[in-house]
């Protein structure tokens, strides 16, 4: 019986694998639930959700926040940081140390930084190709018609992000609060700052 429920106990890696696959299969779920309740009107409702769940609390507006996945994402990410760092550096310490002849230090230390230049190298010959070939294929300046809004969905952190956002063309921005306070202020550009809208 014994050897039956060893035989059966899943691995790290499988168990790691799955992980991954149901958080995979739970981000596609929350997006098509997004999209469906964004494009039957019920932004409120979603809304609702993303500031229970999603919401960055520490982004400006999102005061009433609780970002219950976000924090527990943080505090991973976080403690991925304060684990790792001083992990790989004392064991990348300890490997040197015990390294007793200087000419075997000295090789592996050339090999170690020629790949990393060689690696650097086709990796940056791969993104100039990439960017050049979708650049040519005239994919970054795709035409969209006037009917199509778009929605600038992160990198907001501040009200001058959303301005920037909002003079790109961007009709959405996460909120309403934030194009109102946007539109306000070309408002006030336009008409001098004379209060008169």
């Amino acid at each position: 019986m014994g050897n039956q429920s060893k035989r059966h106990a899943l691995s790290l890696a499988e168990k790691m694998g799955i992980s991954l696959i149901c958080g995979l299969v739970a981000g596609v779920l929350l997006l098509f639930l997004r999209e469906s309740l964004t494009g039957a009107g019920k932004e409120a409702v979603w809304n609702t959700v993303n500031n229970l769940f999603f919401q960055d609390i520490t982004a400006q507006g999102a005061e009433k926040a609780l970002g219950i996945f976000y924090l527990i994402g943080q505090l991973f990410i976080r403690s991925l940081q304060l684990i790792i760092v001083p992990m790989v550096f004392t064991s990348i310490t300890l490997a040197i140390g015990q390294i007793s002849d200087t000419r075997t230090l000295g090789r592996i230390s050339a090999k170690t930084l020629i790949w990393f230049l060689i690696c650097s190298f086709f990796a940056l010959v791969l993104a100039c190709c990439t960017g050049s070939a979708l650049y040519n294929a005239g994919l970054f300046a795709a035409h969209v018609g006037p009917n199509v809004k778009i929605k600038a969905a992160g990198g907001i952190s501040s009200f001058a992000d959303a301005y920037h956002f909002v003079e790109l063309g961007a009709s959405r921005l996460g909120t309403s609060r934030i194009v109102n306070m946007a539109k306000v202020e070309d408002t006030k550009e336009c008409h001098g700052d004379t209060g008169s809208y």
